[in-house]
This record gives structure tokens, C-alpha cells and sequence, in this order.
């Protein structure tokens, strides 16, 4: 008995079932197949989450007219995410976007965008803003001052990098009360003032998830001022943070909903200052740490700290940014390369003395 069954033959539900897990660039190669498939692939609840970040050069949308020309034939009202990757966004593809995707949840608008883009143009229903990937000089003027609940009643996460105004932006954004989560990437144009973030912090005190990365200066007190005014945040990033010292993590303490931290790239919070706080914080879940300096230590050396660190708290989750958990230091095979060019001097065994409060070492660190 022959086993084979024609696939022209399944169900049309069947095989928009099985078309809905190609990826996008290949739903082009099925469409080449016969007629019947080609209609299929235009369906548009094959279109649900696009990503044109890795277009191929025979699927170039760098020109909005073509960009344009492939929402028309295949996005719909079932579309919920859009990244545009490189792509050239204009007025008229947002425009699409509010008229046709009414459901339309997350948006992305990466490099590209033209000088005239009107962000109130932009469906109601969107719960998910990301602006990245752009130079300050790309920002179209006053492009965030429609970030107002009236325009933007759903939004719970938004998130912007290098903006051409960052004082301006942050006071936008400080409208936007309904937001839950928030990134502020590469703010490095100018630092971030104490009574912008001040606004920042006291508007938008249900933020339960808090990103600051890159940036080239932010408040002296800014941890305390996040501890104060945002006492619901579950989940705080201060990455690449040189300004960040040890002394400033201890306001954090306070925070009983905090879960995960992560303190990657930064410079002055030594291991001991990392101690302190997860002995401090039972209830931490997650945690991201590790400096520069970390890649010159001696292999044992850095794994008797990061198993101090857990000892404190077994249950936390520690991750190393160049191994995805501490444990795999265990994994990996030692090599000429493991020197500890700061000497055992300089890199103290964590568990010796660091309830020790002094002064010198908050310098040192």
C-alpha cells in the first residue's frame, strides 16, 4: 500500500497551518510554486509577525514605494508585530498602519525613517514602541511630542536609543503614565539632568521594568531616586554604567519587588558591593554581573567569587556576561590567556572581610 499522499491534496487550512511556520523571505519561494499556493501565501493571517531586519538584496524594501507596495499585498488586520529593520519608513507607511492593522501591538522602527515622520500617525492600539538604531541628527525635530496617553492610551512599553534631544525626550516621556517598562539606550549626547529624571521617576511610577544603558551621565542619586518613586519596579538594567559606583546600589535595597538586576560593564561595582546586596535581597531571582577587568583574573579566582556570590542566596540565578551562568566556568578548558595582570593583591578573595564598611574600599571599587 503506498503511503505517499500528494501535499496539493491537504486541506487549505491544513496548509495555511504549515505555511504560517516559514519563515517570511521563503513564503516568496512557496508563492512561485503553482497558483493555488501563491493565493495561499497572500492570506493575511499568514502575516501575523514580520521581521525585515535580515531581508535578502532580492527583497530590498530600503525604498518606502516597495516597502509600501508589500504591505499592500500582504499585511492585514492580523498583523500584531512589525520591525522594519533597515527598510525607509515614511508617512505613508504609518499611515497604512493605522488604517489597516488595527491590531497592531508591537512596532519597531529601526535606522531609516524620514525627516517629516509623524509618530501620531501611528494605530491606538499599539502596546509596544521600540525607536532604535538611528543617529541624533536622524530624529525628525519634535518628533516625540505626540507621546501623550491621548494619542498612545495603550502603550506599556517604549523604548528609545540616542535621541538628538535627550532632555526634551525624557520629558515626553515622563506623559506616558501608563507605561510598565522602559529602555533608555546610549543617552550619550548630553547627561541626563537630576530634575528630567526627577519628572522621569515621580510620572511613571508604575514602571515595573527600568533600563539605563549607555548612558554618558545621570544624576548623582539617581539609584535613590529610583528606589523612592518607583517602588513597584520588578526588573532594573544598569549596564555600561561607568558612573555607577558600589556605594549607590545600597538605596536599591529598599526595592521588595525587585527580581532581576543587572549590573554588566560597570567598571566601579566590585564584588564585594554585589555580595552586600544579595545578601541584603533574598528575594533577588536574577543576576547579570561582571566588569572588564573580569577577563584578565585567573579562572579558579573568578569562580570562588561567583560561588561566594551564590552562596549567599542558592536559589539566585547568576549570570557572567561571557559564560551564561557562573557554573559553566567549570565547562570551559583554561588557557594561557587566564592571567591575573592586576596581581592577587588586587583581586582579594570576596568571601575575607567584605562586611568590612570602609571608605577606602568604596574608593578603590
Amino acid at each position: 500500500m503506498d503511503s505517499s499522499f500528494p501535499i496539493d491534496e491537504l486541506p487549505l487550512s491544513v496548509l495555511l497551518h504549515i505555511f504560517s511556520f516559514v519563515p517570511w523571505r521563503d513564503k516568496y519561494s512557496v508563492a512561485r510554486v503553482c497558483k493555488k499556493w501563491n493565493s495561499l501565501v497572500k492570506d493575511k493571517s499568514l502575516w501575523t509577525y514580520v521581521d525585515l531586519t535580515y531581508e535578502t538584496p532580492r527583497h530590498n524594501f530600503k525604498h518606502s514605494p516597495k516597502l509600501l507596495q508589500f504591505m499592500q499585498t500582504y499585511l492585514g488586520r492580523t498583523l500584531k508585530s512589525f520591525r522594519t529593520g533597515a527598510c525607509s519608513v515614511n508617512n505613508k507607511v504609518l499611515e497604512f498602519l493605522h488604517y489597516h492593522c488595527p491590531n497592531l501591538q508591537e512596532l519597531i522602527l529601526e535606522g531609516n525613517v524620514n525627516q517629516e515622520l509623524e509618530l501620531s500617525l501611528l494605530p491606538e492600539t499599539l502596546t509596544c514602541l521600540e525607536i532604535s538604531g538611528m543617529m541624533p541628527q536622524d530624529y525628525p525635530k519634535n518628533w516625540f511630542r505626540p507621546l501623550t496617553p491621548d494619542y498612545f492610551p495603550n502603550l506599556t512599553s517604549f523604548t528609545v536609543q540616542d535621541p538628538r534631544n535627550p532632555e526634551q525626550t525624557l520629558h515626553h516621556i515622563s506623559r506616558l503614565q501608563t507605561l510598565c517598562h522602559l529602555k533608555l539606550l546610549d543617552f550619550d549626547q548630553e547627561p541626563i539632568s537630576r530634575p528630567s529624571f526627577l519628572t522621569l521617576v515621580r510620572n511613571l511610577n508604575k514602571l515595573q521594568s527600568l533600563s539605563i544603558e549607555g548612558c554618558c551621565g545621570v544624576p548623582a542619586d539617581y539609584t535613590m531616586l529610583i528606589a523612592k518613586h518607583l517602588p513597584k519596579l520588578k526588573q532594573l538594567k544598569l549596564d555600561d554604567s561607568d558612573f555607577l559606583k558600589g556605594k549607590d546600589l545600597k538605596p536599591l535595597i529598599t526595592l521588595q519587588h525587585l527580581e532581576r538586576l543587572s549590573l554588566e560593564c560597570c567598571e566601579n561595582v566590585s564584588f564585594k558591593h554585589v555580595a552586600k546586596v544579595v545578601q541584603a535581597m533574598p528575594r533577588l531571582k536574577h543576576l547579570h554581573y561582571c566588569t572588564h577587568k573580569c577577563r584578565y583574573v585567573k579562572r579558579h579566582v573568578l569562580f570562588e567569587k561567583y560561588a561566594f556570590i551564590q552562596s549567599l542566596n542558592p536559589d539566585l540565578q547568576l549570570y557572567y556576561a561571557y559564560w551564561p551562568h557562573w557554573e559553566d566556568f567549570l565547562m570551559e578548558p583554561d588557557s594561557d590567556s587566564d592571567i591575573n595582570q592586576f596581581g592577587d593583591e588586587d583581586a582579594p578573595d570576596v568571601c575575607r572581610g567584605w562586611d568590612a564598611e570602609s571608605s577606602q574600599s568604596e574608593d578603590e571599587n
